[in-house]
């Protein structure tokens, strides 16, 4: 599967995935980005399995605030098991104040409900959960 979570500042991209068997979660965490920094986040996830009214992205949280939740609900279909295409869920948004740590650390979490994953076999890497 392509890659998932941007950091839209041109500082950094990260990878973040998992193989979790039932609601996969994943969790980033960029560094040096200094002390009350303001960034801006772009967050895609690979169509992995999503079609199904049960399965979807439940949370998103940025430096333990949460920023949404309940996307990719009711994903077309047709693009269930497509781990080629990514779905941007968060489009260059503002992360809330003081979710950069003090030493310039930003956490990104990832949650999907329980659904999500199950017998599904997973992107070609075997992750249930691809997001950039």
């Amino acid at each position: 599967c392509g890659p998932g979570l941007f950091y839209d500042v041109g500082l950094s991209s990260l990878l973040c995935m998992s193989q979790d068997y039932s609601g996969p979660t994943c969790e980033v965490t960029f560094v040096v980005l200094g002390a009350g920094a303001a960034p801006r986040i772009t967050i895609e996830v690979a169509n992995s399995d999503f079609a199904d009214s049960s399965e979807y992205v439940s949370k998103v949280t940025v430096g333990g605030q949460a920023l949404g939740g309940r996307y990719l609900d009711y994903a077309d279909s047709n693009l269930d098991s497509n781990c080629a295409v990514m779905t941007k869920i968060v489009d260059t948004a503002t992360v809330p104040a003081g979710a950069v740590s003090a030493v310039g650390e930003l956490v990104v979490r990832i949650e999907t409900s329980s659904s999500v994953g199950g017998s599904y076999s997973g992107c070609s890497s075997g992750a249930t959960l691809v997001a950039n």
